[in-house]
């Protein structure tokens, strides 16, 4: 069974836009939906609620970049194609 290192974290692979930047957009929208869900559920559950971090393959050290393993730390993979 695979169980992730980064248990809140999704890398995303080949995300390079000239318009915007997914990383951000991605961790916006993942703490408003957060946020929007502990409204609902009421003041006393907020801090149980983590949002998903979203992070760019291109943003890893260069042990990171190499091989699959550091890949294989995060929650998800979502690769974009170009």
């Amino acid at each position: 069974s695979y169980w992730p290192v980064r248990s809140r974290e999704v890398l995303l692979l080949r995300t390079v836009s000239l318009f915007w930047d997914s990383e951000c957009i991605l961790n916006h929208f993942s703490k408003e939906a957060t946020r929007a869900r502990s409204l609902a559920e009421g003041a006393e559950s907020t801090s149980s609620l983590i949002p998903l971090r979203f992070v760019e393959s291109t943003l890893l050290n260069g042990q990171e970049r190499i091989g699959y393993d550091a890949f294989g730390e995060f929650l998800a993979v979502a690769i974009f194609p170009y």
